[in-house]
């Protein structure tokens, strides 16, 4: 199609309002096909979830979510044990260094020859026992948490082996939700091709009839949106390997459809002399031009006018072959002339379709 007909040769700045416009129309088509996918895309499709409660077993559930419950548990104590224990180490770190400082102090006295006093004796005895108790707490808190890492990793070891056996539980459910999922899949791409394909049908339909016409514009946009919306959808619901093949023969077929329309309209702008040509090598060649049968004629130059002239000056021909007529009176001067080519040799009327058999005419 020339830009000439698609425009049906609008000015300049008018094609430009038609694009524009054409471009608009088009994202608007495919808005409003979006919006009926997107509704198609609602429909409920299978829950794993239900599936996994209806076909696992509720007494390995339980169990699975029990141990859970014991590991956060352990997990939580664990880690306010750390936070104790962190608190334990730095009192005593503190106990130590006052008792160190207050130990330091007793010898500094003793070397003098200072016996230290009641009360010094007093702060270093009670240094002295509160650091054995930071000490005693620190090591109690120490068990504590390898107590608990110990009841953590029994309790990873029993959640592995249950995960395990939930996972085998789990396999039927799984592969009938992929089963159901894709059988979703295949109805919504059903719902979305049947909706598109026969809308793009229509549209295509319509654009080609609208060749040269006014309204081109305004189909041609809808065809554009919807094919691009089906290739969208079939991206989306068919496999990456299958879509490929689907994509080039779409594509070959496009543009073989494209390159026959061409030739086709090539075709047809032939010059009519083009097409007359083998019918006038026929008549020369002495053959039926439709079946390729001899006819014993004299040629048309050596035949003379009157009782000896050949058949083809005097009376109608048809082929004994196929039937059809060759030679028959014009209808403008009544001379015998070559019914399949457009002009009479003797008048040169052009009109062929006046002519009629000889015997015909005379009577």
């Amino acid at each position: 199609m020339t830009r000439a007909a698609f425009f049906i040769d609008y000015p300049p700045m008018q094609r430009l309002i038609v694009i524009f416009l054409s471009c608009i129309l088009t994202i608007l088509f495919a808005w409003l096909l979006e919006f009926g996918t997107d509704d198609i895309n609602k429909l409920d499709g299978p829950s794993l979830s239900d599936l996994r409660r209806e076909m696992v077993p509720l007494e390995l559930v339980e169990q699975s979510d029990s141990i859970a419950a014991e590991l956060a548990a352990a997990e939580a104590e664990i880690a306010s044990q750390r936070e104790d224990q962190a608190l334990i180490d730095e009192s005593l770190s503190h106990s130590e260094d006052t008792m160190g400082q207050l130990m330091d102090l007793h010898r500094l006295s003793l070397e003098k020859g200072v016996d230290p006093t009641t009360k010094q004796r007093d702060a270093l005895a009670e240094s002295q026992a509160l650091f054995l108790t930071n000490q005693a707490r620190a090591q109690t808190a120490n068990e504590r948490v390898a107590e608990l890492v110990k009841h953590k990793r029994e309790l990873a070891q029993r959640e592995d082996a249950l995960e395990e056996r939930l996972r085998q539980a789990r396999e039927p459910a799984d592969e009938e939700y992929k089963r159901l999922d894709n059988r979703h899949d295949f109805l919504l791409a059903c719902l979305k091709l049947g909706l598109l394909i026969p809308l793009l049908a229509f549209v295509a339909r319509r654009a080609h009839r609208s060749r040269g016409k006014r309204f081109l514009a305004v189909w041609m946009s809808a065809l554009v949106a919807t094919f691009l919306h089906v290739t969208l959808v079939m991206h989306e619901h068919f496999p990456s390997d299958l879509f490929k093949y689907i994509a080039i023969t779409a594509g070959i077929l496009i543009i073989l459809a494209f390159l026959v329309s061409v030739l086709r309209r090539q075709v047809v702008r032939k010059p009519a002399e083009v097409s007359r040509k083998p019918l006038a090598d026929a008549y020369s060649a002495g053959r039926c031009p439709c079946c390729s049968f001899p006819f014993q004629l004299k040629p048309r130059a050596a035949a003379l006018p009157g009782k000896d002239g050949s058949i083809a000056d005097r009376e109608p021909y048809t082929c004994p072959s196929c039937g059809t007529g060759l030679f028959g009176a014009c209808g403008n001067c009544g001379a015998n002339r070559h019914l399949l080519l457009p002009y009479c040799g003797s008048c040169g009327d052009e009109k062929a379709s006046d002519a009629k058999p000889l015997k015909q005419a005379q009577t």
